[in-house]
């Protein structure tokens, strides 16, 4: 099959480890022919960044096509329209058998649409990120940006459409209540993550703490994202300091944004504590093989989902969304004093890690192993 991965409503980012990079390696890996269409939005070292519109290749064969946003008023309205130059030509010289359009917010939907619509037999699928955490804050985004054009769109295109994929409860009522999709188009559809299995973790385990000079019975939490206030990273420092033990140890992964420079001095005050700056989904994903359990008590990420496809433990604040995916295998913590109790715990008691950590595993086998969620898009 010709698979074609739209990613037109957000960034892309090269060698990162978001569903954007994993489906389409994993729809590689089954033996299909893919191509992704992206915008020119980026991180560079973990800055929202732009790069030029251009044709390169990934994981040897996959073929990135970056586009020219179509000039509409100004540069800034252009970049919320999302129309982009020479899309249907694109997804024309392709010929896909499927498309998955990742995100609703886009011009291009009616683009992907108008496809759908001249060659019935393909299938189209659009994967939708939003919910009221994320999308429709301001008044501007709620009610300019996604009820009178947005919406509008989705709803144009709906009936082209063979599924809505949402990737959490909070995004499903997000599309009912406020897109006014109805539940029969909407199924859901989680990020997920390559299974690591036990013996190759164990082995980059062995060779990451050797780097970091880390003992192999010593504890590691782990941190990551971009560290913004929300994501209560001094939180989890303020936290880790007040356990003396010399053999816990606490990894950070990320970017430091500029209102947030106290937690360099947090950091410095701590030899503990092991911050490595930004690092790609590759690099990210070995640490956290070495780690003992991933910590994310403020707002959420995807990589808690690669940690439990490693077969993590993990740390989360009780949204929605996770408490519908996760059971046995998290701690819940809603504030400073719970995130206190669990690193308490964990430093007196390592061994209840263990009966978590294959609970992981086990979630991660039925429903965020990215072998079966690629597999869903053939049907």
């Amino acid at each position: 099959m010709r698979i074609l991965h739209c990613c037109l409503s957000c960034f892309y980012v090269d060698d990162f480890a978001y569903q954007e990079n994993i489906l389409p390696i994993a729809n590689r890996k089954d033996g299909h022919i893919v191509k992704i269409i992206a915008s020119r939005e980026t991180f560079i070292n973990g800055v929202l960044s732009y790069t030029e519109a251009k044709k390169y290749k990934v994981n040897g064969d996959i073929e990135i096509v970056r586009l020219n946003y179509k000039n509409i008023i100004s540069p800034k309205i252009s970049i919320k329209i999302r129309a982009y130059r020479n899309c249907y030509k694109e997804i024309e010289d392709f010929k896909p058998d499927v498309i998955l359009f990742h995100g609703m917010c886009a011009y291009e939907l009616l683009t992907v649409s108008k496809y759908k619509k001249n060659h019935p037999n393909i299938k189209l699928y659009v994967d939708s990120h939003e919910d009221f955490t994320n999308s429709a804050i301001t008044f501007f985004s709620k009610n300019i940006l996604h009820r009178l054009f947005y919406k509008r769109i989705v709803l144009r295109c709906l009936k082209y459409i063979d599924k809505v994929l949402y990737i959490s409860e909070e995004t499903r009522i997000f599309l009912h209540n406020f897109y006014e999709i109805p539940n029969e188009n909407l199924e859901f559809y989680p990020l997920g993550g390559f299974i690591v299995e036990e013996e190759e973790k164990k082995l980059i385990r062995e060779k990451i703490r050797k780097d970091l000079k880390i003992s192999e019975k010593d504890i590691v939490l782990i941190h990551s994202g971009k560290l913004d206030k929300l994501k209560k990273t001094r939180e989890l420092l303020n936290s880790f300091r007040k356990i003396t033990n010399n053999n816990i140890h606490l990894i950070i992964i990320g970017s430091i944004p500029n209102d947030n420079q106290i937690l360099y001095d947090l950091i410095k005050k701590d030899k503990r504590v092991k911050y490595l700056g930004w690092k790609t989904g590759d690099d990210l994903l070995k640490y956290i093989c070495a780690s003992d359990i991933y910590m994310q008590p403020g707002s959420q990420s995807s990589t808690s989902l690669t940690a439990v496809c490693c077969g993590l433990p993990i740390l989360l604040y009780p949204s929605v969304s996770y408490k519908d995916m996760f059971d046995t295998n998290v701690f819940w913590v809603k504030n400073d004093e719970e995130i206190d109790e669990v690193i308490l715990k964990i430093t007196e008691n390592p061994t209840l890690l263990d009966n978590m950590s294959k609970r992981s595993y086990e979630i991660a086998k039925e429903i965020l192993d990215y072998k079966k969620l690629s597999a869903r898009l053939y049907i």
